[in-house]
Formats: structure tokens, sequence, C-alpha cells
């Protein structure tokens, strides 16, 4: 499934499921991203969102704004220009350098919009190089799980999407706002859940 697939398909009234929001981060990867300005290390997440109303809407984010090519711009979440968390789900400052990540970007603009209430479903990939070694994941980092967990906080039904592209209930993750776990990217809890 493309990414204008599934955005077809939600605006139909459809519920994409893990696999196709995984086959449409895919798709989003290989072909709508810049080679050239994606950095080695970036995350990029897919996701439905749906309001308080019930009206559900397909969603993108990628960590570099400069990732997606020029005609594929305006189809990912803006950055996140808030200095703080939305109030409903707890508030705290952002960290000025992860406040930028795909989950935080696709979550931000949905929690300060649909206020409280609302699900949204998600498949997050992540890549990392360190000491020469790229490591690909669906692991989001304590600052994305921080997003997650105040989404969950605000009334916002979180599922995500594991490695296995199995659902994962944000709140069994969460505990009042706040991400469960070490926060670590080898975190017992998150890596039992099947997301690294």
């Amino acid at each position: 499934m493309t990414c204008d697939q599934a955005a077809q398909a939600v605006a139909e009234g459809k519920e994409l499921t893990c696999e196709e929001l995984d086959q449409a981060n895919k798709d989003a990867r290989k072909n709508e991203l810049d080679n050239d300005n994606t950095p080695e290390g970036f995350a990029l997440t897919t996701a439905v969102g749906t309001n308080k109303n019930g009206v559900s809407g397909f969603m993108k984010g990628v960590s570099s704004g400069d990732a997606p090519k020029k005609e594929f711009k305006n189809g990912y979440a803006p950055a996140v220009k808030a200095k703080t968390r939305p109030d409903c789900s707890g508030a705290g400052g952002y960290d000025a350098q992860r406040k930028n990540d795909s989950e935080t970007k696709v979550l931000d603009p949905f929690m300060r919009s649909a206020g409280s209430g609302g699900s949204v479903t998600m498949k997050v990939y992540h890549r990392s190089v360190a000491g020469g070694v790229t490591t690909e994941d669906e692991m989001p980092c304590i600052s994305c799980r921080k997003s997650i967990c105040g989404a969950e906080k605000c009334g916002i039904t979180v599922t995500l999407c594991n490695k296995n592209n199995e659902k994962v209930k944000a709140a069994d993750m969460c505990d009042d706002g706040k991400p469960k776990g070490t926060g670590s990217t080898s975190d017992p809890l998150w890596t039992n859940a099947g997301f690294a």
C-alpha cells in the first residue's frame, strides 16, 4: 500500500492495519524522501488519527524537515513550534533537540486540536548510526515516549505497531502520562513489547 492509497483508504472510512501502515511507511522512505537530504539517523512515522468527532486522516511525520522531496513536503507534519507540551498532556518543556522527532510532529498538533478524545494508530521506523553500525527498529526514543504517553493523558487512545506489526496499546506502556520503564533504547519493557 502506497501513502496515496493509505490516505485514500482512510478518506473512504477504512481502518488501516499495522501491516498497511508499515507498507505506507516503506513507500514513504523509498519514494518520498530525498536521499541527499535525509540524514543517516532519522525517524519516520505513518499514522491514522481520528479526532473526538470521528473525523479520520492519514498522517506522516519525519524527524528531518529537509528529508521529504519538494513535491511531498506539504504531506508531512510541520515542525513543532511550541516550547512546551500541550496542557492536557501534563505540560512541561520539550527537549529542544527532540521535539521535532517524527512521533512528536504527528502527536503534538493532534493533541492541541483534538483536545480530549480520539485515537491514533502509528507505525514508527527509526534508523540510527553509531560507531559505523546501522540499527533499524520501531523503538521510540524517551522524548517520543513522553509524547506518546502525553497523548494518552490527553484522552487520545494511542496504538503502536511493533516490529512484527502487532498492535501494542500505549496505555500499557504509560503511567499517568509518563512512560514506564527505564527510558533507555534497550529498555526491557519496550524491547519485550517488540519495538527493538
